[in-house]
């Protein structure tokens, strides 16, 4: 018994080391898991950590449409965890766009798609209609009329009668598909600056008696367009819709846009404009970003790669939520970005996340506060308001004031018309253009 109770503890002594044994190699295996998994997370666009809504984006808008495509995001997806697919010959072609939308989301990045005026206006009778895009009977069966749509469209585009099916259902199909990585749609762009600029086919306002009745006119003939166009989806009212515009961005929002990216681009002020679209966010208690897009309208088109980087962590200081780079040559047919660019992009990604944003608000800032419907674009003494109106003395005046304001307090100056929902923005101080 004794013998055989020394040899069952023995036997038990053994069993309990290798328990132990096994304990720890699982143990052990369990650490490197989750080191491991921490290393790829780490590595992969914030976009793609489940359940969380990254604190900026940062991508690539390409407005082109060749075999490259695939191979930039390919080349991005490591930095930066958004891309705009920004060419229309992709955007209307369903089967593209759902294999491109396919392989944005495997490749763990958020992606925004562009488009304009429904496909069916400019279209041959005799294609397919494409449903990614609405043909929308609810309200009418064309776009409001309206200006801006007289060069896309001739009368001879509703000879052929609509099909049934006048609503899309693409992006409800697109949300429960790719689920959140699905932003929303790019729709058009530049509006209220085309108005200032008074571009051809794209003039809301011809003629106004103030400065009331144009900002009326032209939230009037856009919102409608917005409306129209949100409308063509099945799940409309809950589709986030992006634009990008130079100027006036309050009156972008106004038209009922969710997000606006002020554009950087040219030898505009990137202070200046990055105040005044944050302001107009603000006040609207929306989202907002920027776009950085030409500098020349020539090769190379972007500014050089260490201006792009500057210019992406300027946005990023200011608070920036999205933060894009526009791609592509005057053709939409190539790309313009340099290894140079991309190092760049490299480099900012690394900045994100070596410089982590603490949550601002409002109140941390000032409010310099212009006239209600003050349409001026701010680009020089000779600018215009609503495009109707020359620039004055007060123009030049406000102008010196504002550069002023800037100087003072820099990234903390927000730029916002006097209006009703001011009040309710928080800021810490509003100085008015007339104290």
């Amino acid at each position: 018994m004794s013998i055989e109770s020394g040899n069952s503890l023995y036997g038990a002594q053994d069993k309990v080391g290798s328990m132990n044994i096994k304990l720890f190699a699982i143990v052990v295996g369990l650490v490197l898991v989750l080191l491991v998994s921490l290393v790829v997370i780490q590595s992969l666009p914030i976009a793609t950590v489940r359940g969380t809504e990254p604190n900026v984006y940062v991508g690539i808008d390409a407005a082109f449409d060749n075999e490259t495509v695939t191979a930039l995001i390919d080349e991005v997806s490591s930095y930066t965890n958004l891309f705009i697919v920004g060419c229309t010959a992709i955007t209307e072609k369903e089967t593209r766009l759902n294999n491109i939308c396919q392989y944005l989301f495997d490749k763990g990045m958020s992606f925004i798609i562009y488009q304009d005026v429904p496909l069916g206006y400019n279209q041959d009778p005799r294609l397919p209609v494409n449903q990614t895009r609405p043909l929308n009977a609810t309200n009418s069966q064309y776009p409001p009329a309206s200006a801006n749509f007289t060069s896309l469209r001739q009368p001879s585009n509703f000879t052929r009668p609509f099909p049934a099916n006048t609503v899309s259902n693409w992006t409800h199909i697109a949300k429960e598909r790719w689920g959140t990585h699905f932003l929303g749609i790019y729709y058009i762009d530049e509006l209220a600056g085309r108005q200032l600029d008074l571009a051809s086919g794209w003039v809301e306002v011809r003629n106004a008696t103030d400065y009331t009745d144009a900002a009326n006119q032209f939230n009037r003939s856009v919102s409608r367009s917005v409306n129209w166009y949100r409308n063509g989806y099945s799940d409309g009212a809950d589709l986030s819709l992006f634009s990008s515009d130079y100027a006036l961005y309050q009156f972008d929002y106004d038209t009922g846009y969710d997000v606006i990216l002020a554009q950087l681009g040219w030898n505009y002020s990137r202070q200046l404009n990055i105040a005044l679209c944050r302001g107009a966010a603000t006040v609207a208690n929306k989202d907002w970003g920027v776009i950085v897009t030409w500098e020349y309208t020539e090769p190379p088109f972007l500014e050089s790669s260490s201006k792009l980087y500057d210019d992406m962590v300027l946005a990023y200081n200011n608070g920036a939520k999205y933060i894009v780079v526009f791609d592509s040559n005057e053709a939409y047919t190539q790309s313009v970005l340099t290894h140079d660019h991309l190092d760049a992009l490299k480099q900012f990604w690394q900045y994100t996340k070596e410089n982590p944003r603490s949550n601002s608000s409002s109140g941390d800032r000032v409010g310099f506060v212009l006239p209600a419907d003050y349409a001026y674009g701010f680009r020089g003494p000779t600018d215009s308001i609503w495009g109707l109106w020359k620039a004055d003395s007060f123009s030049m005046n406000l102008s010196i004031n504002v550069g002023d304001k800037l100087t003072q307090y820099g990234e903390k100056l927000d730029i916002v018309y006097n209006q009703t929902q001011l009040e309710a923005s928080g800021y810490k101080q509003l100085i008015y253009w007339d104290s």
